[in-house]
């Protein structure tokens, strides 16, 4: 997700780890959403199995395909949903799919737990390092086994994957608790800028963890204990019980290089920095946005930490390499979305009931009457008054608990359309063969002629759809609705 290439540490998040010391790559064309096709990278997180799926493009694993696994040879079964990999490949003409050359899986953090996992909050402390996780994060057990966040406890050792925002706390896209770790033993691992340099006592720190070294025994890959600087990135690894400090066996300095001007890039992650709307930084490499076109958003809509993929190609303004975007998407929030008639309306209780589901407001709760020009409007100007209810689009935040409270509901009647209602949130009750599902315990049957996707641009077939679809992935629903089941004419998993 960011991808700079100025080292300031106001600018540069770790999402750039996967991007070090990434070979150039030639190529002409352009990337996902259609065009000339051509040779270009793409780093985002595995989101489905196609082969594979990273940033709405299917890439295809061949025989050839080199696979990387942590700096080690890897092969296709190391691959999982959610993890963050470089693709270099081949991209087709269609704009969706392409052929993977090599395929770079690096997790960000692997270590033991270090405080009671916050359920409420979403949080995991990992050796001093911050980890936010949302619903549509994998959890799984090294290999194989389910997982909730509820069932991490203080101590255990996990491996994470994921992006991190403008503070340098990780947004886990896949956390794996690892079995059979010995504490001290087996290596840990933590990637992140240096701080709090202090050469004479040997010391730096990554986020709150204490990282100790001895220029005489600690290995230095591409440099030396004289190039340790605040704000330089590096991986840290080491085999001892971090509680008072991690004793670094090896440090390696990442090598930022995105690639030469010229190559196509494909990047997701969130934004570090704000010059302009049309002028930011993304994981670390500027981005120049004049002539793109904006999905899921507008040029209002940049700021710090905004979560966004960018497709575009390398260009070298005066020593430089500046990514000029030729399409900008903007991930959507974690969380409900409803489009459909309201039901009914408590304002004593501040709920409303839409699709049969409960949905609570509160003074945070943003109101809009985009069809009756009613300003200002609250919940008191909806009518919930049958056969003439009003048409709303609600989104909601969902709690631990699975309480939903609306961010914002707006009123559209001129949308309205009981055929097209939509319901997106995290997916419940998969079954094991293709079959019926819940979204947030809304009951989800397959009409006449579905059409599935992934993310809004890319089409798959029903047996994709279904090998992908798991416990608490995000899906989006369309379609009619009766009797508390969504009939669906189109179905959408999130990318």
């Amino acid at each position: 997700m960011n991808k700079g290439r100025i080292w300031k540490a106001t600018q540069v998040s770790l999402a750039l780890i996967l991007m070090s010391a990434l070979a150039a790559c030639g190529g002409t064309g352009s990337l996902a959403g259609g065009g000339i096709g051509g040779t270009g990278r793409s780093v985002g997180v595995i989101s489905a199995f196609g082969s594979i799926f990273v940033n709405g493009v299917e890439f295809e694993i061949l025989p050839g395909t080199v696979i990387i696994l942590d700096d080690n040879p890897g092969q296709e079964s190391d691959l999982a949903l959610g993890q963050v990999v470089r693709v270099d490949g081949q991209f087709n003409d269609d704009g969706f799919s392409g052929t993977a050359d090599q395929v770079e899986i690096d997790s960000i953090l692997e270590g033991p737990i270090s405080d009671p996992v916050d359920t409420t909050n979403r949080i995991i402390m990992v050796m001093g390092q911050t980890v936010l996780y949302e619903t549509s994060t994998y959890f799984e057990i090294s290999g194989g086994g389910s997982l909730t966040p509820g069932q991490l406890i203080q101590g255990d050792v996990v491996e994470v994957y994921g992006l991190p925002d403008s503070s340098f706390q990780i947004v886990a896209t896949r956390v794996e608790k690892k079995t059979g770790v010995t504490i001290p033993g087996d290596v840990l691992e933590v990637q992140g800028l240096v701080a709090n340099l202090d050469t004479p006592s040997r010391t730096f720190n990554i986020g709150a963890l204490s990282i100790t070294y001895d220029p005489g025994t600690t290995i230095f890959d591409n440099g030396s204990a004289s190039d340790l600087a605040i704000g330089r990135l590096v991986e840290v690894k080491g085999d001892d019980d971090p509680a008072d400090g991690l004793d670094a066996d090896r440090i390696e300095f990442e090598e930022l290089a995105a690639g030469d001007a010229g190559d196509l890039l494909e990047i997701e992650g969130y934004i570090s920095s704000v010059s302009s709307s049309t002028d930011f930084v993304v994981s670390g490499i500027r981005v120049d946005a004049s002539g793109a076109r904006f999905e899921g958003g507008t040029g209002a809509d940049i700021a710090v930490d905004a979560e966004i993929e960018v497709e575009g190609r390398l260009e070298d303004r005066l020593g430089e390499l500046v990514l000029v975007a030729r399409e900008v998407e903007f991930e959507a929030e974690d969380g409900v979305e409803i489009e459909a008639f309201v039901e009914a309306v408590n304002t004593p209780a501040q709920t409303l009931t839409i699709l049969g589901i409960t949905v609570g407001f509160d003074g945070t709760t943003e109101f809009e009457d985009r069809s009756g020009g009613v300003d200002p409007f609250d919940a008191g100007d909806i009518d919930a008054t049958a056969p003439t209810t009003d048409w709303l689009r609600v989104e909601a935040s969902i709690d631990s608990s699975g309480a939903l409270t609306a961010t914002r509901v707006e009123r559209d009647n001129d949308a309205a359309d009981s055929s097209r209602v939509i319901l997106k949130g995290p997916a419940s009750g998969v079954p094991v063969t293709p079959g019926p599902f819940f979204i947030v315990g809304v009951n989800i049957v397959e009409g006449t002629g579905v059409e599935y996707r992934l993310g809004e641009d890319t089409p798959i077939d029903r047996a994709t759809f279904f090998a992908n679809l798991s416990e608490n992935r995000e899906v989006k629903a369309r379609g009619s609705f009766a009797a508390g089941t969504l009939t669906a004419d189109r179905l959408e998993l999130d990318d």
